[in-house]
């Protein structure tokens, strides 16, 4: 058995190791053959040919039943089973919890209990193995942890849930008459005439959230790909131990901060941290210090927009209400909707939960599968088709050519779209390595940001704009799960640039960033991208004669590609600056919603500057109807503002930006500037 990756809390059980094992190092503690493994959070598990379950790393909320809260940094049999002459069949790791099934089909259960998911009854945390009585009686098979919740199998083909229900994760049922999915709109029948427009966007948010974490596949619907080995990076001397010069203070910046509207008194409540299962916080287990946060393994928001791999088969758009008597689920409760199939596989990601069902005794589910392209499965209460062929071919394309990185055949791949797992990889590839960052420059940089992040020392401007970074998802508030991580890279950045400092709109572009990669690798594509870009370096420092040259290029290009817009803007005295530096600033994060702009990025990545202002223009013309039935400057003005809050179609909105056709010159003319800039 071996083991690799990263090695805090003694989650890889080699004892004694470096915060990061980057290659295979075997476990040593056991001998003899092991029949089966699982991995948590931040531990790990095992079976022996024995039936003997060992388990190892992180010990804090009693996940390794080991009756001690204590970590263990190499494999430790779980001497509950042992002393009593118990076997274990199968096994699994949630978040901080772990559960087991006996030969005898007994499931036990331990660990973090905080959201009824360990089905004993209550909330409480366990360190010992506990058996869960309510499935007394009942033969259990197999068993699945997710992140605070519990799927349970048994031998007639039943599935049981226990644990947060938040995003319907529970499969329980939902409430009747109080949906019509009807697209992005539709809210609960009973209430959509009271309901003021904030409330309705309030509410699709809300609903947004719920339908986007069903789709969090990664872990088990999709082969991990091979490990990928980037080439070496250029080698640069690292920055010395003395202390940085001070960070430069945060440039003011117009952004615009209208577009976070606080919850009026009538609006729906968001959601909040609470001690029910159902409704439990968005967030995961409180983060616990800027040591482990920094260097956190990849986030499950990898996944979250991988609509490409999961395609639903009717709108999931649609918020869920629970009967009366679900909000907290505490005990293994059967899911009634998967009532007349046979399930034979579950499992659990963070926040939702597949189950796959026999087809021969469902037939009616191959009917509108074709033959060996796809495959129905159940997902909380929503049939998904997961079409598999295309894009696996295309990740595999993908994977290869990252094996053996070719700008060009990247580029001309790149018109198929990139998967989202590989998104970040290719992102950091395309960006390259020009800064010369290496792992000695990120301990040393990670080094003062901890000092600050200890003392909470860092730039305030960061405090200030955490909360309003994509503020819809809550993830990166001071209770999100990403803030640490954020936080760590814009301070690191301070010191890694004190000439430039934090100016606003940095945190979108780390959020993006730390969605989509590991915080080294997030960390190093943030710094070349911004040092890489004489263009976002010229209005990070507000530099208003390059600022001026850039501003004109674009009145060029506008003048010539849309110009009815271009007179429409001069009759009101619409200024570049009105708008854009909002959206160059945060590269479109703010104007768009994140799949279009995680599209844009796709492009920028390769494009540079000259896909920054095709996608201004591509904008524009989207929404040039709009604008032009504008009568006064207030209104245009607040017409252009409001593009940020608009959700267009995805595909719609990316062909008209890639339908614009840049003049020959917009290339000379920003290859000059760059120059003049870079001289300046």
């Amino acid at each position: 058995m071996f083991a690799w990756g990263k090695a805090a809390n003694g989650r890889l059980g080699i004892g004694d190791a470096p915060e990061v094992v980057a290659y295979p190092r075997e476990i040593t503690a056991i001998k003899g053959p092991v029949s089966s493994i699982a991995c948590g959070f931040s531990h790990s598990l095992c079976l022996t040919d024995r039936r003997e379950l060992y388990t190892w790393g992180k010990g804090q909320d009693g996940q390794l039943g080991h009756g001690t809260k204590a970590d263990s940094t190499v494999p430790r049999r779980v001497e509950y089973f042992a002393a009593r002459g118990l076997s274990v069949a199968t096994m699994s790791g949630g978040y901080f919890h772990t559960a087991a099934v006996t030969d005898e089909g007994e499931l036990y259960a331990w660990g973090y209990g905080e959201y009824g998911q360990l089905g004993h009854g209550g909330t409480e945390s366990e360190f010992l193995p506990r058996k869960v009585d309510a499935m007394t009686g009942k033969l259990v098979c197999k068993v699945a942890c997710g992140g605070m919740h519990t799927l349970i199998l048994d031998t007639d083909g039943r599935v049981y849930s226990t644990g947060s229900g938040e995003y319907g994760q529970l499969g329980l049922e939902l409430e009747e008459g109080l949906f019509k999915q009807t697209g992005a709109d539709a809210v609960p029948n009973t209430q959509r005439k009271f309901l003021s427009r904030r409330q309705r966007l309030s509410m699709e948010r809300r609903a947004l959230r719920a339908a986007a974490s069903q789709v969090f596949n990664e872990l088990l619907l999709i082969s991990n790909p091979p490990p990928y080995e980037a080439p070496p990076a250029p080698l640069s001397p690292p920055p010395t131990e003395a202390p940085p010069s001070p960070p430069r203070k945060s440039s003011p910046s117009p952004l615009l901060d209208e577009d976070v509207d606080p919850p009026s008194a009538t609006s729906p409540p968001l959601p909040t941290s609470v001690t029910s299962p159902e409704v439990g916080s968005l967030s995961p287990a409180p983060l616990k210090s800027p040591d482990t946060a920094l260097r956190s393994p990849r986030s499950p928001l990898t996944s979250l927009l991988r609509t490409s791999f999961l395609s639903p088969s009717r709108s999931p758009s649609f918020v869920p209400r629970l009967k009366p008597g679900h909000e907290k689920v505490t005990t293994p409760s059967l899911i009634t909707s998967l009532h007349g199939h046979r399930v034979s596989l579950i499992a659990c990601g963070y926040w939702h939960t597949i189950a796959v069902v026999d087809m021969e005794d469902n037939e009616d589910m191959l009917e509108s599968a074709e033959p060996q392209k796809s495959l129905s499965l159940v997902a909380g209460n929503t049939r998904y088709t997961l079409a598999t062929s295309k894009q696996d071919e295309l990740e595999e394309c993908w994977l290869q050519l990252l094996s053996s990185w070719d700008r060009k055949k990247a580029m001309a791949l790149r018109q198929n779209g990139i998967p989202p797992r590989v998104r970040g990889r290719v992102w950091s590839a395309a960006l390259g390595n020009n800064f010369g960052m290496t792992p000695a420059h990120w301990d040393v940089y990670e080094k003062y940001a901890k000092k600050e992040m200890a003392t909470k020392s860092w730039n305030h401007q960061i405090d200030v704009d955490m909360p309003r970074t994509f503020p819809h998802l809550f993830w990166f508030a001071d209770t999100g799960p990403f803030y640490q991580q954020v936080v760590g890279i814009l301070t690191m950045f301070t010191h890694c640039r004190p000439d430039i400092g934090y100016v606003q709109g940095m945190s979108h572009l780390a959020g993006v960033l730390i969605m989509n990669m590991e915080p080294y690798d997030a960390f190093s594509a943030f710094v070349n991208l911004i040092t890489g870009s004489h263009f976002l370096i010229s209005f990070y420092k507000l530099e208003k004669g390059p600022m001026d040259m850039y501003y004109r290029l674009y009145d060029l290009v506008l003048e010539e590609k849309l110009p009815k817009l271009n007179v429409h803007f001069q009759r009101f005295g619409i200024r570049p600056d009105y708008f854009l530096l909002d959206w160059f600033l945060t590269l479109f994060t703010r104007t768009t919603m994140l799949p279009v702009s995680f599209r844009i990025w796709d492009h920028l990545m390769f494009d540079g500057t000259s896909f920054v202002l095709q996608t201004t223009l591509g904008i524009l013309k989207f929404f040039q109807r709009q604008l032009l039935a504008t009568q006064n400057e207030e209104e245009c003005v607040h017409a252009v503002r409001c593009i940020a809050k608009a959700e267009p179609d995805e595909d719609e909105i990316m062909a008209c930006i890639l339908s614009v056709q840049m003049p020959p010159y917009v290339e000379t003319v920003l290859s000059k500037l760059a120059t003049q800039t870079k001289r300046l």
